[in-house]
């Protein structure tokens, strides 16, 4: 993961319409270098916790989020490397 990256999310204006309330149209996911002190700026924000953070069993701490727009967000990180047989998924290649 680099540095630096930038997102930005526009307000709605005449080519484009907020999301419906109380429906997800979409859901930017984005790896962060720590999960925890991402998601609890985001909630200290005022964003709305519609996942709360979970450690999954394939390395990944994630949990979802939506901004004051509507907009969803997944936030995550990894936190340890397993491979995929081991929680039971299935590696597939080449793509």
């Amino acid at each position: 993961m680099g540095a630096d990256a930038a997102i930005v999310v526009a307000d709605e204006g005449p080519a484009r319409v907020a999301p419906t309330a109380g429906r997800a149209t979409h859901l930017l996911k984005l790896k962060v270098a720590d999960v925890d002190a991402a998601f609890a700026r985001a909630v200290a924000a005022g964003a709305i916790v519609h996942e709360p953070l979970q450690t999954w069993e394939y390395g990944e701490r994630s949990g979802v989020l939506e901004d004051l727009g509507g907009h969803r967000w997944e936030l995550t990180q990894t936190v340890r490397d397993v491979a995929p047989g081991d929680w039971g998924g299935v590696t597939v290649a080449p793509w």
